[in-house]
């Protein structure tokens, strides 16, 4: 009977086995995890700097449109304030005779509220769409006057106000320094489409000159005189008076909205709805420069504003009309932004769906107005609001003795 048994490993066989157990990785092995390794950096890399861009572009996007978006909100909070403080007085049958004969009671007031085309308003004006004037109690003085010092933090005040968009220079509202030379070879002139608000201080309006007499002027240039000018002095327009918002505001939109009083021959048996205007146009006193019986937009407007207004603001950033202005040159860049609002903005029941109807199967004018942007391919944002008019009435008809 034979028994095998394995003797131990000798000494140079133990050594060969330990340095087989202990020699790590191969160099392929190295490689291939270094490789997996930068991958993996080159991934998560990217992934940050993507992160970083969305951050950056997001933060950029807000930034861009800050002045724009605090603009309009000042525009919309203002423009609720509007007021014409009306008021039921008699209308005469024979008003220049000693004793006149009262016919009926109308809405009458002191004040006015107009909206219209900028170029009907303003016929100097070179924006796109509507401007809009009126008064409110802003409290705007100004304090390098006497009559402007004396009433300085009278917040009440009433003040004559507005908002319109216009094209421009920013030379004539540079310091002297900043006009010629070197100061102008490193910040070069630009011209721009601005919103613009116009700020008259109380002490410098005509309104309630005795001279000035609003209600009884039948042109419509003399009415409007309280915002063209020229003002107590003989002297002054508009733009003395304007200050720029906000930069690259291309257009403003201001749709208004109507209480129209159907179904019946009285206010009890009637009813009162909210609808859009189909004109643009919205002007209190309308009946003294186009006088008509008959006519709604006359009745309905007169000394009443409107029940809402529709708000939009279409802006771009300074780096896309930057963009346009290097690619077209400056009267290149102001022809085509002119030319995305061509054959637009006449009926303000094209513009936009009507927040009282369900949507008509159509192309609206701002579905036309955002493909004519992109076309140019400059990035912009369309701001929209509805404000209401405190001073609004509810009161439609014209009531009989």
């Amino acid at each position: 009977m034979h028994t095998h048994t394995q003797s131990a490993p000798g000494p140079a066989a133990a050594a060969a086995e330990r340095t087989r157990r202990s020699r790590g990785f191969t160099l392929i092995e190295l490689m291939l995890s270094v490789a997996i390794l930068a991958v993996m950096v080159l991934m998560l890399t990217s992934v940050l700097s993507n992160m970083q861009n969305v951050v950056a572009r997001s933060q950029a996007q807000v930034e861009e449109f800050e002045d724009a978006r605090l603009a309009f909100e000042s525009m919309a909070r203002k423009l609720s304030q509007a007021t014409l403080n009306s008021y039921w007085g008699y209308v005469y049958d024979n008003p220049t005779a000693a004793n006149p004969t009262p016919k009926y009671y109308s809405r009458l007031s002191d004040l006015h509220y107009v909206q219209d085309g900028v170029k009907n308003l303003m016929p100097n004006a070179t924006g796109n769409g509507h401007g809009v004037f009126f008064q409110a109690l802003l409290g705007d003085t100004d304090s390098s006057t006497t009559m402007g010092a004396s009433i300085a933090g009278m917040s009440d005040l009433l003040n004559c106000w507005g908002y319109y968009v216009d094209y421009g220079t920013d030379l004539t509202r540079r310091p002297t320094f900043m006009r010629t030379g070197m100061p102008l070879q490193l910040n070069p002139e630009r011209k721009r489409f601005r919103l613009m608000e116009f700020r008259q201080p109380a002490d410098v309006s005509i309104l309630f000159d005795p001279t000035f007499n609003i209600g009884a002027k039948t042109a419509k240039n003399d009415i409007y005189r309280w915002f063209r000018g020229p003002y107590k002095n003989g002297t002054g327009t508009t733009a003395e008076y304007s200050v720029p918002l906000a930069d690259n505001i291309l257009a403003l939109v201001i749709v208004p909205y109507i209480y129209v009083t159907t179904g019946g021959t009285s206010t009890a048996n009637s009813v009162t709805d909210t609808r859009k205007k189909q004109s643009y146009e919205y002007d209190t006193r309308l009946y003294q420069w186009r006088p008509s019986n008959s006519a709604q937009d006359v009745l309905s407007s007169k000394n009443q504003p409107p029940a809402m207004l529709e708000l939009t603001l279409i802006a771009t950033d300074e780096k896309s009309y930057d963009r346009l202005v290097q690619r077209e040159g400056a009267a290149g860049a102001e022809t085509k932004i002119r030319d995305v609002f061509k054959g637009l903005l006449t009926t303000a029941t094209n513009f936009a769906p009507d927040l009282n109807k369900p949507l008509e199967n159509k192309t609206y004018e701002i579905d036309t107005i955002e493909t004519r942007l992109n076309a140019l391919d400059v990035h912009y944002k369309v701001f929209t609001t509805t404000v209401t008019l405190r001073a609004s009435k509810w009161i439609t008809e014209r009531e009989k003795l």
